[in-house]
């Protein structure tokens, strides 16, 4: 599963916990969860890449500051339509 899709832009969008995700700048030891999480984010990713959409990843402390990134990168994918 994957948090929003957006069909119309074949765009995925995944919103990470930093804990539970293991945001790289907050944690450098990962616990057992974290790791798995970890796994399989990365395969998500193939797996969506491989199947042709957009992946779009925010860290939950990176959100506000994200946010009109994501704004300006589904007004182009709009335009390239």
């Amino acid at each position: 599963f994957y948090d929003f899709i957006l069909w119309d832009y074949n765009l995925l969008l995944e919103v990470d916990g930093d804990y539970w995700h293991a945001n790289p700048k907050i944690y450098s030891i990962l616990n057992e969860a974290q790791s798995k999480n970890v796994k399989n984010d990365k395969f998500k990713e193939r797996l969506a890449k491989d199947r042709g959409f957009l992946i779009f990843r925010i860290w939950e402390s990176e959100i506000p500051e994200k946010f009109e990134k994501l704004l300006e990168l589904l007004k182009t994918l709009k335009k390239e339509r």
